[in-house]
């Protein structure tokens, strides 16, 4: 098992946040999560996020800022079992906007991923929304205009 490092953007428009819809069909479960994925050798984190949110929604984003760091860890057996690249990350979190191109198709979704949506930024905190401590931390980051430390994120279950 490696300790993975992740890309993440937060993508906003018009007070809603754009979301990748996941579904673990394991355990016929719904979540979220924000779109962006692992960095590239040799590959800045600002070049992995754009990369990674095109490949995921098709869209072309300019980064703003650094938002905020993530350490996530699950510890659930099958997903240890099944991606153990996967169950230790640390996410990179961004700030983007859409820049005026086309969207684009999809190129390369995640492995559990459904669709993307947009959502009210507010619904955010009742959501299955992964990492789990963005539930309550990203609203008051944003508002703060600062960068923020989120702490580690355990999930020891699907139910969180």
């Amino acid at each position: 098992m490696t300790i993975r490092s992740a890309a993440k953007a937060v993508i906003l428009k018009e007070n809603q946040i754009l979301l990748q819809c996941c579904v673990d069909d394991a355990f016929n479960l719904e979540y979220y999560e924000l779109p962006g994925g692992g960095q590239h050798p040799q590959e800045t984190m600002e070049a992995a996020v754009i990369r990674e949110c095109l490949e995921e929604t098709g869209y072309h984003v300019e980064v703003l800022r650094f938002l905020a760091l993530c350490e996530e860890i699950i510890t659930i057996p099958s997903v240890m079992h099944a991606f153990p690249d996967h169950a230790h990350r640390i996410a990179h979190i961004f700030l983007c906007k859409i820049k005026n191109l086309p969207k684009e198709n999809p190129s390369e979704e995640d492995t559990h991923q459904v669709d993307v949506r947009w959502f009210p930024i507010e619904e955010i905190k009742n959501l299955r929304l992964r990492p789990t401590n963005l539930r309550t931390a990203l609203v008051p980051l944003l508002n703060s205009g600062e960068i923020g430390y989120l702490g580690t994120s355990v999930l020891n279950s699907y139910d969180e």
